[in-house]
């Protein structure tokens, strides 16, 4: 026995050697919690080899899945880029056709080949004004103003029907009940 513990008293003693048992206790609980975390992440990493999965492979898996769902993001990303882009280029093509004087300026970006526009670094779309303008010419969609009925244009005639008046029954069994000419 150490020297310094003999100048002690017998209570000094048992309080020293209480407050020893308390932390060894603690240690013990500590040891114990900790041998219980390793057995259950033994367990499991036996079940995994039981069936015939290691942890490599495991990781491996978890891997690939976390590559397919990147894979598949890009993809979403890359089509709703596409779909941005083609919105971009009708859009601007509608706007053009509305300033060209187009009867129904959404319907020019159907007869346009859309292959050689782009999208400028500034955003603007470029490529389409020339075929744009001979589509105008060309009378394949009829435009504001257009008279007779070559292609392209809509020809709407109005009749009169004749003899009706207010009181009149038609032949389908219609009450006529106004008629302004």
């Amino acid at each position: 026995m150490s020297d310094k513990y003999k100048e002690l008293s017998q209570e000094e003693l048992v309080a020293l050697l209480g407050e020893r048992d308390t932390h060894i206790g603690t240690l013990n609980q500590e040891c114990a919690a900790r041998r219980v975390t390793a057995k259950e992440h033994d367990d499991a990493e036996a079940a995994r080899v039981a069936k015939g999965q290691t942890t490599d492979q495991r990781l491996a898996t978890e891997n690939a899945k976390v590559v397919a769902e990147r894979d598949a993001l890009k993809s979403k990303l890359e089509q709703s880029d596409a779909d941005r882009d083609a919105l971009t280029i009708r859009t601007a093509i509608a706007v053009e056709a509305g300033k060209l004087g187009f009867a129904n300026p959404e319907d020019a970006w159907t007869l346009l080949d859309t292959s050689k526009v782009e999208i400028a670094e500034d955003g603007t779309v470029k490529g389409f004004e020339k075929p744009l303008e001979e589509l105008a010419k060309s009378g394949r969609l009829p435009m504001q103003g257009a008279q007779g009925d070559g292609p392209g244009t809509v020809t709407v005639h109005q009749v009169k029907t004749p003899n009706l008046r207010p009181g009149v029954v038609t032949d389908d069994g219609r009450l006529v009940a106004k008629v302004a000419w």
